[in-house]
Order: C-alpha cells, then structure tokens, then sequence
C-alpha cells in the first residue's frame, strides 16, 4: 500500500431531500439499486419543481415507474 494512501471510516448522516428545502431543476441519482428508496424520500421535492431526473441504471421497473408516472412526466 502506498505510504500516503489512508483508509479512514467516517461515519456520515443522510437526508431526504424533501427535508433540504431546496429547488432543484436537475437531480442525479447513482443509488446502486435504492433508486425506490431515494425517490420515495424526494417524491414531495420532485411534485412541486418537476426536476430533470438522471437516474443512472433504472432498469425500467414497475414499482418505480409507477411512483414517478404522473401527468406531464415522461420516462425516456
């Protein structure tokens, strides 16, 4: 292992973001299969400023195409 290499456990808080308050007009999702589980806690944020969603590896399933279908929403 190289000498500057360091390997430290950090602990680190996680939060919805319906809970940040926030605007956003892009969010990137890379959530390595909890896509559900994110949206889920972003649902409220994503109704009311209908951002671009990039969710990386969506694989098209029903439960989470059927959370995010609405009107005016598209799944490309």
């Amino acid at each position: 292992m190289p000498r500057k290499l360091q390997i430290v456990e950090t602990a680190c808080e996680t939060q919805r973001l319906d809970d940040q308050m926030l605007q956003p007009i892009f969010v990137k999702i890379d959530v390595q299969g909890f896509e559900y589980q994110v949206i889920q806690g972003d649902i409220d944020t994503i109704k009311r400023h209908d951002p671009v969603l990039l969710i990386e590896d969506f694989g098209g399933t029903r439960r989470l195409s059927g959370l995010l279908r609405r009107p005016g929403f598209e799944l490309n």
